[in-house]
């Protein structure tokens, strides 16, 4: 009798670990969820991000109709440039060989000489 008391209380043990270990998975999956649209705008949209170092990014942000290459860091955020859909290359498309930041700087060259 002994043996099996043992037995029924590692059992009980068991299933009352699993039974906690599930119930934290399935809270701490809809506590993601509702974090996440918190997050969620609705009238910008993060587009990209590339990370530069240690706190240190690009962000390419759209707001309604404009695109915004931001530079943040520890010491801010900074509006690198303003860029249209078509600076936007995604990577797959890229043709071989094809440098698009030398491009992107060529064309930011390009709308500074204009401006007056």
């Amino acid at each position: 009798m002994g043996d099996i008391e043992i037995v029924m209380a590692m059992l009980q043990g068991m299933f009352i670990f699993f039974l906690i270990a599930g119930l934290t998975c399935l809270l701490s999956k809809r506590l993601g969820r509702r974090m996440g649209r918190a997050r969620c705008s609705r009238y910008m949209e993060s587009q990209d991000r590339f990370v530069i170092g240690q706190d240190k990014y690009l962000e390419i942000v759209r707001i309604g109709e404009r695109i915004l290459l931001l530079g943040v860091s520890q010491s801010g955020i900074h509006l690198l440039a303003m860029l249209e859909d078509n600076d936007m290359i995604e990577l797959e498309k890229r043709q071989p060989g094809h440098n698009s930041f030398v491009t992107l700087l060529e064309k930011m060259a390009e709308k500074k000489e204009e401006l007056p």
